[in-house]
């Protein structure tokens, strides 16, 4: 129980942040990002990545999103890290998307090694990443 609070707590952490954090990228957006919207991505990819895990081992699954939560929290900490820094120094909409990508890229480290940790396939580490490559080319305004 203590597990699940903890993912469902850091959930929704990162979803505040990256609505947050959208609205320094906004003249890359062709849509208003708002938290619903990130609230309603995240349960998509989480839907997807719990899919995949429960033709794999179901028995791994509170685990795994303790493990996706984890990475997600580290990630969006840095998120905020830079979105203080941004604030006291302003950077251009591309600066802030390319700290962004390197938040996502940290996401992506920690949970690699937690999806080793698990003993989970491989290709589990590149199931959230494709996800969101494909919502922000859906939603990304170059």
């Amino acid at each position: 129980m203590k597990k699940m609070l903890i993912s469902v707590i850091l959930i929704l952490f990162a979803s505040l942040s990256i609505w947050q954090y959208s609205g320094l990228v906004m003249p890359y957006l062709k849509i208003h990002y708002s938290f619903a919207l990130e609230l309603l991505f995240m349960a998509g990819q989480l839907f997807i990545q719990l899919a995949l895990l429960s033709f794999h081992k179901k028995n791994l699954l509170k685990e795994y999103l303790y493990a996706k939560s984890l990475s997600l929290g580290i990630g969006t900490g840095v998120m905020w890290l830079f979105m203080g820094i941004f604030y006291l120094y302003p950077v251009s909409a591309r600066e802030a998307l390319i700290a962004f990508i390197f938040s996502l890229a940290i996401i992506y480290a920690v949970h690699q090694e937690r999806i080793y940790a698990l003993k989970l396939p491989y290709y589990f580490s590149y199931t959230w990443i494709l996800y969101r490559i494909l919502v922000f080319v859906l939603i990304a305004d170059f």
